[in-house]
């Protein structure tokens, strides 16, 4: 499970920066700006995650992706086996006993031996946490991607003025 966000004018970022650095390190000057502004998500996430598990919170995580056609891509999930059960909840549906807990059992069989043992799940609610932590930083993901690649490209073009580059 994972949440996506485009914008407009990256292949003109990626140009401009072209004319002042090789193609690898416009890329990277950009790269950074990504995975500073997908921390701003995963921290709202992990703060919007509905239940007490530690274990929810911990599997949220940010993924770097390799560049294709001079995109650059993080993606924030979670490795947690529940996360989409949490953020988009589930119907009321009917499941086999598991390790012996059950709740309204009902023996369903052939010929009367019991095949399995099944119960009613009640379902509930979606609680989303990942979608909302993107939604509302819309513009603070921006913003960062914008300021952290302008800090790296003035870092690199410090750094090569130093050298006499």
């Amino acid at each position: 499970m994972s949440a996506k966000f485009d914008f407009t004018g990256g292949k003109e970022l990626v140009k401009m920066l072209n004319q002042m650095a090789t193609p690898q390190k416009s890329i990277q000057f950009i790269r950074n700006g990504t995975n500073k502004s997908a921390q701003i998500v995963k921290r709202e996430a992990k703060s919007k995650v509905p239940v007490d598990q530690g274990s929810l919170r911990r599997s949220i995580i940010v993924k770097r992706r390799k560049t294709k056609n001079g995109f650059v891509s993080v993606s924030i999930g979670s490795t947690s086996p529940i996360a989409h059960l949490i953020e988009f909840g589930v119907k009321r549906h009917l499941m086999n006993q598991t390790r012996g807990r059950t709740t309204t059992k009902k023996k369903v069989g052939i010929g009367g031996d019991v095949v399995f043992n099944t119960f009613m799940h009640s379902g509930h609610p979606g609680m989303p946490f990942l979608r909302p932590a993107l939604e509302s930083n819309v513009l603070q993901i921006v913003d960062k991607i914008k300021d952290e690649t302008k800090k790296s490209l003035f870092r690199w073009v410090d750094k090569n003025k130093q050298r006499g580059v």
